[in-house]
Formats: structure tokens, sequence, C-alpha cells
């Protein structure tokens, strides 16, 4: 991964951008997750959440984005001079129809890593504008026209 130092709203963080090389990396931060959730169900205890450790840098890695750590927008999309044009919102499910928690505060994007078809190894990245998602607690974005921008095997990033 490369230290990428980015200015946003007056301050300066720094950024990862995550490249071929890191490709190892991320693969196994989701079979981690994988194991855990065959413990999880062979105990009958309740499936682990996905880890944003997994699923911010995998959608920058496959987005192109620049991720971001801690507090605000989750990662940058980058002009060419490096200089922030978009603020993305990442979240991640296991299920098809969305999750809980979508605020609506200052981002310009959201992208949503559907891992609904975990278990074939399958993975699906939409994006959505800021105005697509509705202000309601719940967000069931399987009805939502978001832009599917990647699919495959987790296996097979690209």
């Amino acid at each position: 991964m490369i230290k990428i130092k980015v200015s946003y709203n007056g301050k300066q963080y720094e950024c990862e951008k995550y490249e071929k090389k890191d490709e190892k990396d991320l693969i196994e931060r989701y079979f981690f997750w994988r194991v855990s959730t065959f413990i999880t169900a062979n105990k009958k205890l309740r499936k682990p959440p996905i880890p944003e450790d997994f699923s911010e840098p995998f959608c920058c890695y496959v987005g192109n984005l620049v991720h971001k750590r801690g507090a605000g927008p989750d990662a940058f999309k980058l002009d060419s001079n490096g200089n922030v044009i978009r603020t993305i919102e990442i979240k991640a499910t296991t299920t098809d129809s969305g999750f809980q928690g979508v605020k609506k505060y200052s981002f310009d994007e959201l992208y949503w890593l559907d891992l609904s078809e975990f278990k074939q190894l399958k993975y699906k990245i939409y994006k959505f504008t800021h105005d697509q998602i509705p202000t309601s607690a719940r967000c069931n974005l399987g009805n939502l026209d978001g832009e599917l921008i990647s699919s495959g095997l987790i296996c097979m990033i690209k």
C-alpha cells in the first residue's frame, strides 16, 4: 500500500492507496472473517459482522479509492492532482436487502459491498449518490437504483 497525504476541509490526513501486491492481505482478511462464520454457525451463534478492516480496504482497492481511517468519510476519490473530488461512505452486509444506520451526514457517494453470496465467495459493489440514499432508519438498497461497479469472486479480485 502507498501512504498518501490528503487535504480535506482544512485538515491533513494520512491515507492508504491499495495496490495489486495488497490483494493477498485483503483476501486473508476476508478468510479470517469467513472462518469465524463457520465457527459461529457450528456453535449456533450469531454470524459476526463483516469487519471494516476488510470491507473498507477491499472497496477502496476495487473502486480505486483512497482509504481514510477514523471518523468522517471512509474514503476519498481524488483527481489526477490528488485533490478530493468525492467523499465516500462504505457499508457492507451479508444480506441482499441493505442495512441499518446510513446517516445523511456529509458524504458524496455510498459504496455498498454486498456479500449476500459469501458462501460462494461472490461479491458485488454498488455505488449510490448521496441523493439516492433514503433518510429512513433502514435502507433497503436492493430496491434502489445504484450503479454496479464490480462483481466477482473474492479470491480473484480483478
